[in-house]
């Protein structure tokens, strides 16, 4: 039973401990859960722009109440009302981006699309994320006057407009720089073509040229076989020629010869 009781007091103190840690780390807790909402609100607008290219919607106001933690007794107190003035967040949502994307989409119009969608969503959220978030925090802070938000937030604003054009100006040269490596490799391969094209050119002149030698020479060999053919047998005919002859006046002599004799002794005929 002890030994009970003492389990159950252990168990109870310890529940104690983790009950005091949680209720004491709530607020941490609740602001990190807030600003991841915050970043995925942002990451949604971007990509609603992305879609439609314009943004309409109805300017809000905020009139929630927010509590403001007094230095001295950490009592709590409400102020009413703390957005005096338009909202600069829905502006940069609601006017600024649009114009923004417009801007962008126009001067990079000969890129493709998709190379466009992750530039915009990915390098410039990027870029602006942390920049936007604060134009949405610093308007509900209770702790900051007007003046001081007024000065803030215009700071912010001019740094996001020259953030964007510096990010336009990458944009415009990685195109350039893009667009010239293209032409440069087409010029190369062109230059390949007309080389291949020209080196074929050659090797059909040359194979042509060492065609016609060939037909040439066999035809010049065969002119000399004629040649010598035609000779062979015009010889052959002179040798013909002077058989006959040789065998005519062979029996010339013969007859002349037999007609001698014949006249010689009449008698023994």
């Amino acid at each position: 039973m002890k030994t009970l009781t003492f389990y159950l007091k252990v168990t109870t103190f310890l529940l104690l401990i983790w009950m005091h840690q949680c209720f004491y780390n709530c607020d941490s807790y609740k602001t990190l859960i807030d600003k991841n909402i915050l970043q995925k609100k942002n990451e949604l607008k971007y990509e609603r722009v992305l879609a439609e290219g314009n943004i309409s919607g109805k300017k809000q106001t905020y009139t929630k109440e927010c509590i403001e933690e007094s230095p001295l007794g950490n009592k709590e107190k409400k102020c009413e009302n703390p957005v005096q003035y338009k909202d600069p967040y829905d502006q940069w949502n609601e006017v600024i981006i649009p114009k923004y994307w417009e801007r962008f989409d126009k001067e990079t119009s000969g890129m493709d699309s998709k190379w466009k969608e992750k530039k915009w969503n990915v390098e410039f959220n990027k870029i602006s994320s942390t920049k936007v978030n604060d134009l949405y925090l610093i308007p509900r802070r209770c702790d900051i006057p007007d003046e001081e938000k007024n000065k803030k937030i215009e700071s912010i604003m001019k740094e996001l407009d020259s953030d964007f054009e510096i990010f336009l100006r990458e944009c415009k040269k990685e195109m350039t720089d893009n667009k010239t490596a293209s032409e440069s490799k087409k010029e190369m391969t062109d230059n390949k073509t007309a080389y291949e094209f020209k080196k074929e050119m050659t090797d059909n002149k040359t194979e042509s040229e060492s065609k016609k030698d060939m037909t040439d020479n066999k035809t010049e060999s065969e002119s000399n076989k004629e040649m010598r053919e035609n000779k062979a047998e015009s010889e052959s005919k002179k040798d013909k020629i002077k058989k006959i002859i040789n065998s005519m006046k062979f029996d010339l002599m013969k007859y002349v010869i037999f007609h001698r004799i014949e006249n010689i002794y009449p008698d023994k005929k």
